[in-house]
């Protein structure tokens, strides 16, 4: 996580723009979610507020390039999730499944169906994920996903 912190500085401090920006920042809102979700990974109230910032931070570049849109509108949706506001999550996750929709990027189509239906508990969207990442080859993070 560290690594992810100091490219998010190095982006605010030098101004970076465009898409070069667009993994380092949504990657670091899940791997603060995936603290947030780890009861041993710090103070809660900490990890909330950094979870939220790099949720926040991962959307605002996904409007400005967006084929990073639907991961950041996932990670927003899981962060709904684990503050106990699940209709907001689902609705998260729908604008994620119509971004990914319009922009035919199925793998984040498949991400989306994978965590709708492991926080859900709906079959349906992870048999949905599994056809999704199994057409385009993305069995392994399938795989690494459902663990």
């Amino acid at each position: 996580m560290n690594v992810l912190e100091e490219c998010r500085q190095l982006i605010a401090e030098r101004k970076l723009r465009g898409h070069e920006i667009t993994s380092p920042l949504n990657n670091l809102a899940e791997a603060y979610l995936l603290a947030l979700e780890d009861s041993r990974s710090g103070p809660r109230s900490e990890l909330v507020r950094k979870a939220e910032t790099a949720c926040r931070a991962a959307l605002a570049q996904g409007r400005r390039v967006c084929g990073g849109l639907p991961q950041a509108l996932r990670a927003q949706g899981r962060y709904a999730w684990l503050m106990g506001r699940p209709r907001a999550a689902r609705r998260w996750w729908e604008r994620s499944l119509a971004v990914a929709a319009a922009l035919d990027a199925q793998y984040e189509r498949g991400m989306t169906y994978l965590e709708v239906g492991r926080r859900l508990g709906d079959a349906a969207s992870v048999a949905h994920a599994e056809r999704l990442l199994g057409a385009i080859d993305a069995r392994l993070d399938l795989i690494a996903a459902k663990r």
